[in-house]
């Protein structure tokens, strides 16, 4: 079985907001509530992942594990800076697929 697993910090609304191309703070003002209707906020508000890409694709990650083949990164330093290694969930199942 292969297997990766996918962070984001400092939580999940990080790559949410990226996902709309702004900060986390600004979801509430959006209406934004955690929960099980994450798929609907992002569809009435045009979110997506290649915004979500673009905002973090300088973030440093803390867990960096782009090739099922290889061994995962961590980096401790990470830990506290906004990120998500969601930015490459997209290709790692097409990698999944496609193997």
């Amino acid at each position: 079985m292969k297997n990766n697993i996918f962070l984001s910090n400092p939580e999940i609304e990080i790559w949410i907001a990226a996902c709309l191309g702004i900060h986390s703070e600004e979801l509430d003002s959006l209406g934004y509530e955690k929960g099980n209707t994450v798929w609907t906020f992002l569809r009435q508000h045009q979110g997506n992942h290649e915004t979500a890409c673009e905002q973090l694709a300088e973030a440093d990650l803390y867990f960096e594990k782009r090739d099922f083949k290889k061994k995962g990164i961590y980096r401790g330093e990470a830990i506290l800076v906004p990120h998500s290694n969601l930015v490459y969930f997209i290709d790692y199942m097409k990698s999944l697929i496609y193997f």
